[in-house]
């Protein structure tokens, strides 16, 4: 009887290591998914550029800024992208952008 009540006790302890498996694969997979959907609402740059002016999060794959897209020559604003902080043409190409949030209220 010592033999089977030693297996059962192992059985139930490697059931009780792969449900903990489970919920931390599962809590992983939320994370991951809270991470990566923002990821989605990426537009690439090549397919369609944002309204003009407007500024937006913009990416080269390294390093993201917040961006002013100008699509026709002004005064003040040369064509293409350029950093909104500084106004200085960002000499990257700029791959991906997207909309920025709303300002809490």
């Amino acid at each position: 009887m010592g033999a089977t009540k030693t297996m059962l006790l192992e059985e139930l302890e490697r059931e009780h290591i792969q449900r903990e498996r489970d919920e931390d694969a599962a809590a992983d997979a939320k994370i991951i998914a809270a991470i990566v959907s923002p990821i989605s609402n990426w537009i690439p740059a090549d397919k369609e550029l944002p309204s003009n002016p407007r500024c937006v999060l913009a990416t080269d794959g390294e390093a993201h800024f917040i961006a002013l897209y100008q699509s026709e020559w002004c005064e003040d604003f040369k064509i293409g992208w350029s950093n909104a902080h500084t106004s200085e043409e960002i000499d990257s190409v700029i791959t991906h952008w997207m909309e920025l949030p709303e300002v809490p209220e």
